[in-house]
């Protein structure tokens, strides 16, 4: 039973952040009991592939356990930590998308860096919501399958690092930070030492913010 609850997940027909099918429809579907399927599910929610939200229901948190093991690494890092290693993923990104993007790549990049500008003074989810979209946008442009895998192993410690800064200091990094029009500015001349540039000077920002806000 946990290795086709496993098979399920590992084949993409549920992706990673999905709310997996009420439990009569798995009972249906995979012709097990309720006590079967629970203790496959607890079994997957312990190994960190799951991830069981009560009130709201239990969601793919990873592909496979190893997938988990380095997601959870990542949510149990510091946040200077994880700005360490966006510093070193985004930088690179950025320069790779800089080369790489295509036409459609720019589009959504300019479609969500308006989002991200909107939103910049809405409530904190939105904020951070909208921010993540932008930044994973750039290391999708990039092209790169290994980079946005592993990019995506750190959504969720990406996400935290984001919100410690904006709740900590309490919107002013929305006012302090002004480098994303010339992020994308930049991919969209290519110009990759100038999205490096700009990649590493955000990111720097961000970590002397957090710094100063006490987090580390």
């Amino acid at each position: 039973m946990i290795n086709e609850l496993e098979r399920l997940v590992e084949s993409g027909e549920w992706p990673v952040g999905t709310r997996i099918p009420p439990e009569p429809e798995l009972m249906r579907d995979l012709q097990v009991s309720r006590n079967t399927l629970r203790e496959a599910v607890r079994a997957l929610v312990h190994t960190g592939v799951l991830d069981s939200r009560p009130g709201d229901g239990t969601y793919v948190a990873a592909t496979d356990g190893f997938a988990a093991a380095l997601a959870r690494r990542f949510r149990n890092s510091e946040a200077l930590e994880i700005l360490d290693v966006r510093r070193m993923i985004e930088r690179d990104a950025a320069g790779m998308a800089a080369r790489r993007r295509t036409a459609d790549d720019i589009e959504n990049l300019r479609t969500l860096e308006r989002r991200r500008a909107e939103m910049a003074h809405s409530d904190n989810g939105a904020s951070v919501d909208a921010e993540l979209a932008f930044h994973t946008a750039i290391v999708a442009a990039a092209h790169n399958s290994l980079m946005l895998d592993l990019y995506a192993f750190m959504t969720d410690a990406v996400r935290e690092s984001i919100a410690a800064v904006v709740d900590s200091l309490a919107g002013g990094v929305k006012g302090h930070i002004t480098l994303h029009d010339q992020l994308l500015a930049s991919i969209v001349a290519q110009d990759p030492v100038a999205a490096e540039q700009a990649a590493t000077e955000h990111l720097e920002s961000v970590m002397a913010l957090l710094a100063k806000g006490g987090i580390s």
